[in-house]
Parts: C-alpha cells; sequence; structure tokens
C-alpha cells in the first residue's frame, strides 16, 4: 500500500469541503489502483487528508492525469501552506481503519529506531487488540526519513478514544509507545471525519 498525506492550515473551509467531496464523485472513476481516503477538519483550523493507493505507481498514475492537476488548482487555495507526505512503507493493525469510526486521531511524529519500532508495532497487536477495544484500526505510514510517521487511528466516538486513552495511561503498552518516540508527536483530532 502507498499512502499520500496533505495537511495544512484551512484557509477556504467551504472550497476545502467541496474539492474533497468533488474528488471522489468525479476523479475517482479514474484512479488506477486507488483505494480509499479519510479527511476531516480539526478543531484548530487544520485541514488532513489520507488517500491510499495499491501502490507508488499507481499514485503517481493519478498524480500525473491532467484532471488530477487541474483538481489540484481548486483545492490548494482551500489551504495555507499545505506539506505533503508521500508514504510507501504502510503499517496496518486491526484492519487498517474503519468507515464505522465517529472520530480519527492523526498523530505525526518521529520514532527513535525505524525498524524497532516497525516491529515493536506488529508484535504488539493482540495486545493492544485486547487492551484497547476503543480502537477500530490503525494505518501506520512512514515518511522514508528514517523515522517520521503520520498515524491514523480509527475510534468509534471521541469519548470512546479518550475513555480508553485514560485507562491505557501508564500501561505497559503506553511506557514502549512512548520509549520509541523521538519527540512529542502532533496531534490532527478530527471530530467529523469523511471518508470515500
Amino acid at each position: 500500500m502507498f499512502v499520500q498525506t496533505i495537511s495544512g492550515r484551512i484557509r477556504d473551509r467551504d472550497r476545502f469541503v467541496r474539492e474533497a467531496e468533488r474528488w471522489p464523485a468525479e476523479l475517482k472513476p479514474g484512479a488506477k489502483g486507488y483505494l480509499g481516503c479519510t479527511w476531516g477538519i480539526a478543531a484548530d483550523g487544520t485541514a488532513f487528508l489520507a488517500a491510499r493507493f495499491e501502490s507508488a505507481d499507481d499514485a503517481k498514475h493519478n498524480a500525473d492525469r491532467p484532471e488530477q492537476g487541474e483538481w489540484w488548482q481548486q483545492m490548494e487555495p482551500a489551504l495555507d501552506a499545505p506539506e505533503f507526505q508521500d508514504c510507501a512503507m504502510v503499517d496496518t493493525m486491526m484492519g487498517g481503519g474503519s468507515d464505522d469510526a465517529g472520530f480519527v486521531q492523526v498523530i505525526v511524529g518521529r520514532v527513535k529506531d525505524e525498524a524497532a519500532a516497525r516491529s515493536t508495532i506488529r508484535d504488539a497487536e493482540d495486545e493492544l487488540r485486547a487492551s484497547r477495544p476503543d480502537i477500530l484500526g490503525i494505518t501506520m505510514a512512514w515518511h522514508g526519513d528514517g523515522g517520521g510517521f503520520t498515524q491514523l487511528v480509527y475510534f468509534r466516538s471521541e469519548a470512546d478514544a479518550r475513555s480508553g486513552e485514560r485507562d491505557d495511561t501508564g500501561s505497559e503498552l503506553d511506557r514502549r509507545y512512548q520509549e520509541m518516540m523521538a519527540g512529542e508527536p502532533r496531534f490532527i483530532d478530527l471530530t467529523d471525519p469523511h471518508f470515500d
């Protein structure tokens, strides 16, 4: 799987929503290898979009289409200094995500040792499933720079997420997760997530 993320401060909310909704209706039919998308706007005004493709080649094929370029010309003014991450390495847990989610927490950060972190995450899936039933699925997209990542965690509701977070704080699993981190991650909370 290949994931491309786009994030930035919202400049024109109506335009962002309009173009995010227009893409699946008008451009999706010609997008080879397209798997789906999660997008939304956080309360602090950060817009976020993550598009999934079967491969980097499929994503490039889509990016090279004239209609994709035209779509981006309409979308770009909605964002202030948009940032892109092209992630060719992607790990999923518990199915990767869920369109049933009512809350998606996006975590952008860096780990100390990417290979060790990926191994730890894979090994912890059963433990996480048992200890955090509030989590519906996780997608971890690696930036390809030796430790940077964007993680999408899907929850049924924000209340479930906050409750699970409180119950898990200080657990062995939480301790291992914190030890992997190189600095404080940034959180983008999508309280009204959209899916395609």
